[in-house]
């Protein structure tokens, strides 16, 4: 895939999110894998995994949180929720065919110049995938982003602020499957 192409897979994935937050009504903060103090969380009692053989990963989720998923242009999202706390974040996710896709902050800067970061981190999600986490300030507030790419697939996570203990203690479960 050529650089022209990236850049767009990036704009038009940052487009999807950005109209499903403002569909959702609420900011949205993504996380990383340590709070903002710097603590490692803990993945909490997670009574269940949630296997996602499209895209082949797991992550092990409390008991009563769901999974809906949903097509956006260009992508498909998964909105993952705990209705008893009001916990929530998304997973955009978009089949870009680069597998040496690399998301650093030079290159959310370098493709995305409007966007609004800081706090950025290089973060590993489960073996193999190397990605960039940070906090994006948009018109509606702060917002947490977890950014990866991982054999072909851009992977660009996002929670409320509110939802940030919640995410990370998810995402720290995170393990990419192989399908049989």
């Amino acid at each position: 895939m050529n650089k022209k192409t990236s850049v767009i897979c990036l704009i038009v994935a940052l487009c999807a999110g950005l109209a499903w937050y403002v569909l959702a009504s609420t900011s949205l903060d993504p996380a990383t894998l340590r709070s903002s103090s710097g603590d490692a969380v803990q993945a909490g009692s997670a009574i269940e995994t949630y296997r996602d053989e499209a895209y082949s990963f797991s992550i092990d989720l409390p008991r009563n949180t769901r999974v809906e998923s949903t097509s956006e242009e260009g992508g498909t999202v998964r909105i993952v929720s705990d209705p008893s706390s009001g916990k929530v974040f998304q997973i955009y996710i978009q089949e870009t065919g680069d597998a040496t896709l690399n998301i650093t902050e030079s290159r959310i800067r370098q493709d995305i110049p409007d966007l609004s970061i800081r706090d950025v981190q290089s973060v590993e999600i489960s073996t193999g995938a190397t990605g960039t986490a940070f906090i994006s300030t948009d018109d509606k507030g702060e917002k947490r982003e977890v950014w990866f790419a991982f054999r072909g697939v851009l992977y660009q996570i996002s929670a409320p602020i509110e939802s940030d203990t919640f995410l990370r203690s998810i995402l720290n479960t995170w393990k990419f499957i192989s399908n049989p």
